[in-house]
């Protein structure tokens, strides 16, 4: 009997910056109602470093102008377009933003995904032990289900240098979860949605500069 062929690894981009790098960013209009509803300023600047984080990468990973990035949203728990897992209709590119402390991160790849960062300081876990916690809520982040899952219904395996997911919610799903490199005063994972290997590559803001004036195709590609 022949070998079944192996699946195709899955390219993860990501990018975890300071929030403070985003500070006097001025914010698009499609994005201003939103975070303006914010309350607190830390919670405005949170909000505009991740969604700027967020349309810098998506934009130059697909070539388009940042003010032309359509992004939509879609919270599963109240079916709210204010919040929720950002998506990017006819793009063919998944993402998923995390801030958590003074950082924020994104992660951008062709296969659904979730990243979650917890600064150490910024711990509010619980009984959980904190790396374990990345790693579920990157699950929930990459299905788009959030909290509307329980946390304790989902299950990881460890397979070599990754973690498969076992059982999620009341069903199975399939799920590759990888630890990120060492980040300065937090920890996180990735969720790929999947059964292939993933491959992670972190990128810096400098790659990222001319993302509004750029306009080729797939100059990152996935």
């Amino acid at each position: 009997m022949p070998l079944a062929p192996r699946p195709a690894p899955a390219t993860v981009r990501w990018w975890c910056e300071p929030v403070s790098a985003f500070a006097g960013v001025p914010v698009l209009p499609a994005d201003a109602h939103r975070i303006a509803r914010l309350a607190r300023d830390a919670d405005r600047l949170r909000a505009v470093a991740g969604t700027e984080l967020l349309r810098r990468a998506v934009a130059r990973i697909i070539g388009v102008r940042m003010a032309d990035l359509r992004v939509s949203r879609s919270c599963r728990r109240c079916g709210s377009d204010q919040h929720g897992k950002p998506w990017f209709p006819d793009t063919g590119v998944h993402a998923s933003l995390s801030h958590s402390g003074g950082l924020v991160a994104v992660a951008v790849a062709a296969q659904p995904v979730g990243i979650d960062i917890e600064a150490l300081a910024a711990h509010t876990a619980g009984e959980w032990e904190l790396d374990e916690w990345v790693r579920v809520e990157s699950v929930v982040k990459a299905t788009g289900d959030g909290l509307a899952v329980d946390p304790r219904s989902v299950a990881l395996m460890l397979d070599g240098d990754h973690r498969r997911v076992t059982a999620y919610g009341e069903g199975a799903l399939d799920g590759v979860t990888v630890d990120l490199p060492a980040v300065a005063g937090a920890v996180g994972a990735v969720t790929v949605l999947g059964t292939g290997p993933v491959v992670l590559r972190r990128g810096d803001l400098g790659e990222l500069d001319d993302a509004e004036e750029f306009g080729s195709p797939r100059a990152l590609p996935l």
